[in-house]
């Protein structure tokens, strides 16, 4: 349930959110969280869970930003305008 509420939410949700959604107590989560988080780091997925002052997110792994970037239609252009203006340093400076 708690891989879920993440997935869900797409946004940092405070641990005494998550306990009271999966009916447990502030410690037994939180325990359950960084045994997930160690887990996905172990099978070396592409996505993780961090922790952020008691809120708790999914997200991409840091090194996969790039391929975010390519694959997402808005920041495609984008993408493309960077490598492109980092080929040519200096040459489209404002």
């Amino acid at each position: 349930a708690i891989e879920a509420i993440l997935f869900a939410m797409g946004e940092s949700v405070e641990l005494s959110r998550i306990a009271a959604a999966v009916g447990q107590d502030k410690d037994t989560t939180r325990r359950l969280l960084h045994h997930m988080m160690d887990r996905y780091q172990e099978e070396d997925r592409g996505i993780q869970i961090i922790e952020l002052e008691q809120s708790y997110q999914m997200c991409t792994k840091k090194e996969y930003y790039d391929c975010l970037l390519y694959t997402s239609p808005h920041t495609h252009t984008i993408y493309l305008e960077k490598r492109f203006t980092d080929s040519f340093p200096g040459k489209f400076e404002k």
